[in-house]
């Protein structure tokens, strides 16, 4: 199996062909759900094609709740909580402004951490 027939089975390639701002939305959003369903080797593949994509000048905007992609493929993150942008910027910069050097899923559960409701005891 090629390349091309991975993706395209799982609607990434035709996000990344998409011609129109329209189009690419609507090829986001059916690939999001998609992406982590991947075996190891096809992820890699498409991990590798968003990189050599942003190299070669593309922006690659990704919405994931896998904080372990967005670490590896991202140059800038964004960090929501209840609706709210809570960080916008570099791993590197999160890091700083949390003084850890943990993962960014360990960075983003301590940004978002919410005190314990009142009716826990």
């Amino acid at each position: 199996m090629q390349l091309s027939d991975i993706l395209s089975r799982d609607a990434i390639l035709p996000a990344l062909k998409a011609t129109s701002k329209k189009q690419l939305l609507q090829e986001l959003s059916q690939m999001a759900g998609k992406i982590t369903g991947l075996d190891p080797r096809s992820m890699r593949m498409v991990k590798d094609l968003l990189k050599t994509r942003v190299r070669n000048g593309g922006t690659i905007f990704m919405s994931t709740h896998t904080l372990a992609i967005a670490e590896e493929i991202a140059s800038r993150i964004g960090v929501m909580s209840q609706g709210k942008i809570q960080f916008l910027g570099t791993v590197a910069e999160l890091r700083e402004q949390l003084s850890s050097d943990e993962s960014l899923e360990q960075l983003f559960l301590t940004l978002t951490e919410e005190e314990p409701a009142s009716f826990v005891s």
